[in-house]
């Protein structure tokens, strides 16, 4: 079976607005399966909103699930790699 493979990011949408989304990888297109949408400025999120984020996508994802997860330097922080295991 092949690793799911997600990706998260951060983009301004609407007026004052910005979204953070997580989507899934498949046949080379990026479908969105997660996200919040806060009021803001593009820049990066608080560590506690991408924890919240990946805590809503992780009850989406099979437990037996092989998961590959990517996103920029924004999402290093060890908060968020920690709830990853």
């Amino acid at each position: 079976m092949r690793p799911l493979v997600l990706v998260m990011d951060g983009s301004a949408v609407a007026r004052d607005c910005v979204t953070l989304m997580v989507s899934v990888l498949y046949a080379h297109r990026a479908i969105p399966i997660g996200w919040l949408v806060v009021a803001g400025e593009k820049g990066h999120f608080a560590t506690e909103t991408h924890l919240t984020l990946l805590r809503e996508v992780k009850g989406l994802v099979p437990p037996t699930a092989t998961v590959i997860f990517l996103g920029d330097g924004e999402f290093d922080s060890p908060e968020l790699q920690a709830e990853m295991i």
